[in-house]
């Protein structure tokens, strides 16, 4: 959701107006940047939200010199993977629930959605207990990092995000074009976010296209 190294400026307006914050403007890393900074120093801390960063960049060698001089690494996973071998000089390994995990709150089981690579969203709940009562739900471990980081400067409220999921999609549904009421729509079935190859598709009645058909 926005997650991009040079957003838009239509996106962080929307952004601002939402949670009254000023956005930063300046663009970031993308993954081989975030690499080479990190291993000249200039990212000290690198914090991973599922996936395999260090298999899935694409020199695995240098990737791990790279993190391994961080100061802090932080992974949130379901699972042990190969990118946990090479840590910072200190490292976090925050466990979370999996899809296939019930994700209980306090109003009861709630549900995440999912975007396919053909832009259909689609709700995911998990059927079966979780592995430990004490493990948190990936919107729960973000919304508490932000809280303890931000703390009273924050405009956004983290304990109602991460208690109602429905919240979350309804800043999403104000801020970025093709979800609007998502909650409504979702609830109902699977949609198709906008995609102009698809929903423009025609044969356009130009000139030559007419001449060619007449001869």
């Amino acid at each position: 959701m926005g997650i991009w190294e040079r957003p838009p400026a239509a996106f962080l307006d929307a952004l601002e107006r939402e949670f009254h914050f000023s956005a930063p403007r300046k663009h970031g890393h993308d993954v081989v940047d975030t690499i080479k900074a990190m291993q000249n120093g200039a990212i000290k801390v690198f914090v991973g939200l599922g996936g395999n960063f260090l298999s899935a960049a694409p020199d695995t060698a240098y990737t791990a010199t790279a993190m391994s001089r961080c100061d802090l690494t932080v992974y949130v996973s379901t699972k042990l993977n190969r990118g946990h071998l090479i840590p910072g000089k200190q490292a976090l390994i925050l466990p979370t629930l999996g899809r296939s995990e019930k994700d209980v709150g306090p109003l009861g089981e709630r549900f995440v959605t999912v975007e396919d690579s053909m832009g259909v969203v689609s709700s995911s709940r998990g059927m079966l207990d979780s592995a430990s009562p004490d493990l948190l739900s990936e919107p729960a471990i973000v919304a508490r990092l932000a809280k303890a980081t931000l703390g009273r400067k924050s405009t956004v409220n983290w304990d109602a995000l991460e208690a109602d999921y429905d919240r979350i999609r309804d800043h999403i549904a104000h801020i970025v074009s093709g979800f609007e009421n998502f909650n409504d729509r979702i609830r109902k079935d699977i949609f198709y976010l906008p995609n102009a190859a698809r929903d423009r598709r025609g044969i356009p009645d130009h000139h030559w296209q007419s001449e060619l058909y007449r001869a």
